[in-house]
């Protein structure tokens, strides 16, 4: 089923709060993947996490380099490598884009939607995109993680039809700055 996304500040507190553990047999497990995977194909999202559709557990999905979603269950990092600055954007944050810093080589364990035990390594945009749902579980968004708040942008058209960044206007600044949380110490790769 497609639901809709949570944004802020309308529903800082969920976004804003540590996902739970999924026990084994959750029975509601199933019905949730399907809904991530509904709302993701609708939304045309690189990722898309739990917390983001109001429920506290540690599921999310990201889009592989082949296009098709991938589904997480209580993931775990085994090591990250490297840094880049790059594009980071999210549907809980509709219409403000931006540049984090992130590790462009991460190594991950997880359970997949059926419970088998997977280990994983991503590079590169993937990589990013499993990074900033992984921070959805742990209730943190990429404004958290900019260096400066000229590193936002939102989109635009040129006088020549193309897409372009504008600046973010001082009211959205505004709301940016309030929105802002300094990051988890366990959190800072």
């Amino acid at each position: 089923m497609i639901r809709d996304v949570l944004t802020i500040p309308g529903q800082r507190s969920l976004l804003r709060s540590r996902s739970l553990k999924v026990r084994p047999g959750d029975p509601g497990l199933a019905a949730l993947v399907q809904d991530l995977i509904d709302t993701w194909t609708d939304a045309h999202a690189y990722g898309l996490s739990a917390p983001q559709l109001g429920v506290l557990q540690r599921v999310f999905l990201y889009r592989q380099e082949d296009g098709t979603p991938a589904v997480v269950v209580n993931p775990k990092l085994i090591a990250v490598r490297g840094e880049e600055k790059g594009y980071d954007g999210c549907l809980s944050i509709p219409g403000i884009y931006g540049t984090t810093r992130r590790p462009v080589d991460v190594e991950f364990t997880a359970e997949d939607a059926e419970g088998s035990r997977i280990r994983r390594r991503l590079r590169d945009f993937t990589a990013r995109i499993f990074l900033h749902e992984l921070d959805h579980l742990e209730g943190v968004l990429f404004i958290d993680r900019l260096d400066s708040l000229d590193d936002l942008y939102t989109l635009g058209e040129s006088e020549e039809g193309e897409r372009e960044e504008i600046p973010l206007s001082a009211q959205d600044r505004r709301f940016v700055a309030r929105e802002q949380r300094p990051l988890p110490t366990f959190l800072t790769v």
